[in-house]
């Protein structure tokens, strides 16, 4: 017999131990968890299951029309991302030149944003730690680590100086931490800024080369997901990781090196691309009008 779904919190999946009054859709471990589900005057249509094979994905809790919203979400946190270039690492905007902070020498494009609640825990982090020359590819993870008290709040001043006793083990779990982040994060590129944000709820959803929501981020940096099709109760919210132009085999190819998983979707095992042909190259047989078509990535055959 399969387990009510109201048993598990729609986000832990712990025992639940009461039920949304509004939907009754969704069951939550505690006030705060369920709080999650309606931040607003909105239930979220969704909750969190997982397997084995692909971990935590999102379902639909019940049948959502197209173009209705499905989530809505702050930035659990943000920062500078790993692309080249020089940026501010306060207000993530690109510099033609730039000041560098007198404590910890990243980047800053003024006075002000060395100011900024977003900068100074950082700062203070780099000028104690065990990190020489930091660049900016490190602060969002570093961030990443002191909201989830990875790290210490204050250092704390020994009879040499100031040392941050949780730091000593930092370098070590730096390079774990930043592969969890920009795994996980969301370029910010399209809102102009030079950074990723993390979304807690936005990290569980699976990906699809045929998703069934489109992803925004407005200028305040909050994420919007609306479906793009109609979705049936049950059924998986995906969404999609890599760009949609991308063609075969380099889509697979970039799906494996950063989220590390072969994607299987219809797209992906149809060498036509659904039809689009994306990647098809014209034959270069004499008197031949077709197009090779990639099977795999080393294999091409003529259509």
């Amino acid at each position: 017999m399969a387990e009510d779904p109201l048993s598990r919190c729609f986000l832990c999946l712990e025992t639940a131990t009461e039920i949304c009054p509004y939907c009754r859709l969704v069951g939550g471990c505690s006030r705060d968890h369920l709080s999650l589900h309606r931040p607003d005057d909105y239930c979220f249509p969704f909750r969190i299951e997982s397997r084995e094979s692909v971990g935590r994905f999102l379902v639909a809790t019940r049948d959502i029309s197209r173009k209705e919203k499905i989530l809505q979400e702050d930035p659990y946190v943000y920062g500078p991302s790993r692309e080249e270039g020089l940026f501010c690492v306060g207000c993530l905007a690109p510099l033609q030149s730039s000041l560098c902070c007198p404590a910890c020498g990243l980047p800053l494009c003024s006075s002000t944003c060395r100011g900024l609640p977003t900068h100074r825990p950082e700062c203070q982090y780099l000028t104690v730690s065990c990190l020489s020359n930091p660049t900016p590819a490190i602060v969002l993870p570093i961030r990443y680590m002191l909201k989830t008290n990875l790290l210490r709040a204050e250092p704390v001043k020994l009879s040499r100086g100031k040392v941050n006793i949780r730091l000593e083990g930092v370098c070590n779990q730096l390079e774990d931490c930043i592969n969890i982040v920009y795994t996980n994060s969301k370029s910010l590129a399209e809102i102009g800024l030079c950074g990723s944000a993390l979304y807690s709820l936005y990290s569980l959803m699976n990906h699809s080369c045929l998703p069934n929501t489109t992803v925004s981020v407005k200028k305040d940096k909050k994420l919007e997901i609306l479906s793009r099709t109609n979705i049936v109760v049950g059924e998986e919210i995906t969404t999609r990781y890599a760009g949609l132009n991308l063609g075969q085999p380099r889509r697979s190819e970039l799906l494996y090196q950063h989220w590390r998983f072969s994607c299987k979707c219809s797209r992906c095992l149809d060498p036509t691309d659904l039809g689009t042909r994306t990647s098809a190259i014209r034959c270069l047989t004499p008197d031949c009008s077709g197009h090779l078509l990639p099977h795999t990535s080393l294999l091409w055959r003529c259509e």
